[in-house]
């Protein structure tokens, strides 16, 4: 589901302009974006992503004040693009093409977790099903430290999201039957994907 430009007036109102883009304000900009874009829409018709489209939606919220015009100077859109080019949006784009992809989707899960009962609401950012079986994508604005050794870092970022990715499998597979069979965290500040399963 494409968010409707029309609901692009509601998320901002109220918040206060902020005056510098933060991390945090950055990785907000680069979901939402990717709300926003309508995946048939993505790739042109010789399979090449459509750079202007995307460009031209995040003007568009950018105008409309749901991205501060300082969090949009910071961005780059090549990293949405970079997406897109790999296996993962591709699968994601044919997916959405055959209406068996959802993004932005809310979910509350009733779910047994260390002996307790426990109360789970969230938000999937995009999940596709695919030969009987779904996919789930979470986008990820982590930075790879400077200094750190990098397979470490993708050790600690797999880590840091995995009780996150089992509760949303968990919500998928409840709400649809289906097995997530593959499960991958998209990492916007490096273009890198992790297998959350394997």
């Amino acid at each position: 589901m494409v968010t409707s430009d029309d609901e692009v007036t509601h998320l901002r109102t109220g918040v206060e302009k902020s005056k510098h883009a933060s991390a945090a304000d950055i990785g907000i900009a680069y979901h939402r974006i990717m709300e926003f874009l309508d995946f048939s829409k993505v790739m042109d018709l010789s399979g090449n992503v459509n750079e202007e489209y995307i460009s031209e939606r995040a003007g568009f919220l950018r105008e409309h004040d749901a991205i501060d015009p300082d969090v949009y100077e910071a961005l780059d859109l090549n990293r949405i693009a970079a997406f897109f080019t790999g296996d993962l949006g591709r699968r994601a784009i044919a997916a959405a093409a055959k209406g068996k992809a959802m993004r932005e989707k809310a979910f509350t899960l009733r779910t047994v977790r260390g002996g307790r009962e426990m109360l789970v609401q969230g938000v999937i950012d995009c999940c596709f099903e695919e030969g009987g079986r779904m996919i789930l994508i979470d986008y990820k604005s982590n930075f790879i430290r400077p200094g750190s050794q990098h397979e470490a870092e993708l050790a600690r970022i797999k880590d840091e999201y995995k009780v996150q990715i089992e509760l949303y499998s968990e919500a998928i597979e409840k709400g649809t039957g289906m097995k997530v069979s593959e499960a991958y965290l998209y990492l916007f500040a490096s273009g890198e994907t992790i297998d959350m399963i394997n």
